[in-house]
């Protein structure tokens, strides 16, 4: 999970740091129209952890709903990288930001819940760290494939970390199924 950490929040500050770049370069987007798409992002992130991620993870469990959360967050990046129609920019960024939404708070739990109660602070605070270090390393990495590889390096990375840590959180469902089933 602590990798889970470090890949999604690497792709997320990736994401941040190099969006309003991606959007000139691709779409000859200024302030206005990124603030326009980051305002969608907060929005639909708040809607989904207020509203719809509390029934999901009674229905399904957390380690199903993280993987999903980061498949869809990759399936954003992805889809996004493949768009050529300029109005669909927000619906794919609202639909990753259905994904991003429920990641952290499912990694939280499944940490707390898997971990003896003496040791939860300092897992917890591993993760933390962990996701410190990508929120230096993601905008780094990001930033660098934009001037190698043109806009659309950050978001081919960003897929890979978020399909990479699914595959990652797969791993801890099937645990998690077993666990519950034995």
């Amino acid at each position: 999970l602590i990798l889970s950490t470090l890949f999604y929040m690497a792709a997320l500050a990736g994401l941040e740091a190099t969006f309003g770049l991606w959007a000139k370069a691709r779409y000859d987007w200024g302030p206005r129209e990124v603030s326009l798409v980051f305002l969608f992002i907060g929005v639909t992130a708040a809607l989904m952890q207020m509203v719809f991620t509390r029934p999901l993870v009674r229905r399904y469990g957390e380690a199903r709903i993280l993987v999903l959360g980061l498949t869809v967050f990759g399936m954003g990046f992805f889809l996004q990288g493949i768009n050529q129609i300029p109005w669909l920019v927000t619906p794919l960024v609202m639909l990753a930001a259905l994904g991003q939404a429920v990641i952290f708070a499912s990694i939280s739990a499944i940490i707390s819940k898997s971990t003896a109660t003496d040791r939860q602070g300092a897992m917890l605070g591993l993760n933390q760290s962990t996701g410190a270090i990508a929120r230096i390393a993601g905008p780094v990495v990001a930033g660098f494939l934009f001037s190698q590889m043109g806009a659309d390096g950050p978001l081919w990375f960003c897929a890979l970390m978020c399909f990479t840590a699914a595959l990652l959180a797969l791993r801890v469902s099937q645990v998690e199924r077993r666990l519950n089933a034995g």
